[in-house]
């Protein structure tokens, strides 16, 4: 697990997608969320060998950190809303970007396994999405923010199924300082 900023901070911790690195999240976009007054912490998701056992490996992450803000892009944050549902105490707040809450395999990213349990959800939500996502269309995160009660939808122009672009960072740092304070 790689961190940026004071330990003393507002934990974050961020979530990378299916098929990536926690080398996903640049290391410049860590540095202006630390730079912001915000402990970012990064680790690679393991590769399987499910959902449940992610969830557990970001339990662990979290005896690291203590309790924390999720940030989760794509299957992360697929993740995030598992471990939101199941933990809740565990979670400050949740930053749901690119992600549905559909299941475990591409074949049930479509259905809707936990959806029924999004109202569980307490953390304050976030869902950030971008307009052009074509795994993940945007009715996606309409659903998040509708099934999550008080949730907020940042909607990224002319963005795809990926990590925000640089030119939007500093929308996406503010947004996500301003629901992590």
């Amino acid at each position: 697990m790689d961190t940026f900023g004071a330990k003393t901070d507002p934990a974050i911790l961020l979530m990378h997608g299916a098929g990536d690195t926690r080398h996903a999240w640049d290391d410049a976009f860590c540095m202006q969320l630390a730079a912001a007054g915000r402990h970012v912490a990064r680790y690679d998701l393991a590769d399987g060998p499910d959902l449940d056992a992610l969830v557990r490996q970001a339990l662990d992450r979290l005896d690291e950190l203590g309790r924390a803000h999720l940030v989760g892009l794509s299957l992360g944050g697929m993740v995030a809303q598992k471990l939101a549902i199941a933990h809740p105490e565990r979670v400050a707040s949740l930053t749901l970007m690119s992600t549905t809450a559909g299941g475990e395999r591409p074949d049930d990213w479509f259905g809707d396994p936990w959806r029924p349990h999004l109202g569980e959800i307490t953390a304050p939500t976030l869902v950030i999405h971008g307009a052009d996502d074509t795994m993940f269309p945007l009715p996606h995160a309409h659903t998040l923010a509708h099934e999550i009660d008080g949730a907020h939808l940042l909607v990224l122009p002319e963005t795809g199924h990926e990590h925000p672009p640089r030119r939007h960072w500093d929308t996406v740092v503010a947004a996500i300082v301003a629901h992590t304070a």
